[in-house]
């Protein structure tokens, strides 16, 4: 099974176009197929938030142009500031789950 890991930069784009226009965008579009031999059965995404606008692959991305595959977004206290809960978020086919579970 093949493992891609992305970095997101959050929330702050969710209103916006979803597009690959940008090189960033395509690139890891382009590497997360052709790591996985664009065969979704065999491959886990999982994405994480960074504080650096405009860098990263994001949610949003994964989920429109490789729906085909299980996309894992990941909030802990680290990422999200949320303290005592880590929240995951699970999307395939154009849609999503989410699960929360406490921590010490």
């Amino acid at each position: 099974m093949t493992f891609w890991f992305g970095l997101d930069v959050g929330f702050i784009y969710n209103n916006a176009k979803i597009n690959a226009n940008d090189e960033n965008t395509q690139l890891h579009i382009q590497n997360m197929l052709k790591i996985s031999n664009s065969d979704p059965s065999n491959t886990i995404i999982l994405i994480r938030d960074i504080n650096r606008e405009y860098e990263g692959f994001n949610w949003r991305n994964a989920m429109y142009y490789l729906s085909g595959y299980d996309v894992y977004y990941l909030f802990n206290q680290e990422n999200s500031g949320i303290k005592g809960k880590v929240s995951l978020w699970h999307g395939k086919n154009l849609s999503y789950t989410t699960s929360e579970a406490s921590t010490p």
